[in-house]
């Protein structure tokens, strides 16, 4: 597929505004840029800037204005269709580049007429293994979480402040937000989730216990995702991951492609310039 500043951008613009009621405490959602913020956030890209519209000096003081107040540093990224000049901009603005926070999107078209096979890459009996829905006010939405944030290095605060926002989520038949707790032999395993905004699925929270890695789990609980979204009409599936992580090659090995990469770029507050 051609990529299209049009739909990268409705990408983008629907995955945070899908994710806002799990993630972030604030969403600024304009025409010439979206900020989302969280202030209990360990990562960068949770206070970020995204789908810029312009590299103009004014866009980027309102940008910096926000972070400035709220006392943390401005972090803007950067994708294919940003435009331009946006990169030669943020440099001369004092902006660096994060290596640590390359980010690699990954889409499927789905199929309505053809599920996955989500025994083909499990290493085990997979009559061993079961994977649940779990509703966000269940008992086992806690366990969720426990596996979730161990595997995905989340602090404590964090993991607080999503299972506060699960918990308060209005779950209907819309299935904006849905939840897998896998267990094999009974024991809970590994974790996954799934939001939906109108066509797309996006897949997030997806951790495999370490004992229990190796044996095809992750690419399991991706394939059961699949076919979760499948079924509910979704046209694509989109999975972000770190440049380095171990899921980019499960989303590979599952039939995503690769889709475009973000980089993020900082700038220091002003006081410590």
């Amino acid at each position: 597929m051609k990529i299209s500043r049009p739909y990268i951008r409705d990408i983008l613009r629907a995955y945070y505004r899908t994710m806002h009621s799990l993630y972030f405490e604030e969403l600024v959602d304009t025409q010439r840029f979206l900020i989302s913020f969280n202030a209990i956030a360990d990562r960068k890209y949770y206070n970020c800037a995204h789908t810029l519209a312009s590299d103009d000096r004014d866009t980027l003081g309102e940008i910096e204005q926000f972070f400035e107040q709220r006392g943390t540093a401005s972090c803007v990224y950067v994708d294919p269709c940003s435009p331009l000049a946006l990169e030669d901009s943020l440099k001369d603005c004092g902006y660096k580049e994060d290596a640590s926070e390359l980010e690699v999107w990954y889409q499927k078209k789905l199929d309505s007429n053809k599920l996955m096979e989500t025994e083909s890459h499990i290493k085990i009996d997979a009559g061993r293994l079961h994977i649940q829905n779990v509703h966000p006010n269940s008992p086992d939405m806690h366990v969720f979480w426990e596996i979730d944030t161990a595997c995905n290095d989340i602090t404590d605060a964090l993991g607080a402040f999503f299972r506060k926002r699960a918990h308060a989520l209005k779950i209907d038949n819309k299935n904006e937000h849905s939840f897998f707790l896998g267990r094999l032999d009974g024991i809970p395993v590994m974790t996954g989730a799934v939001s939906v905004c109108g066509p797309f699925a996006f897949f997030s929270e997806a951790a495999v216990l370490t004992p229990y890695r190796c044996q095809g789990l992750y690419s399991t609980m991706l394939m059961h995702c699949i076919n979760f979204s499948t079924k509910l009409g979704c046209s694509h599936a989109f999975v972000n991951c770190d440049g380095d992580a171990f899921s980019n090659q499960a989303c590979l090995k599952t039939g995503f492609n690769a889709f475009f990469r973000r980089r993020l770029f900082r700038r220091p507050l002003t006081k410590d310039i």
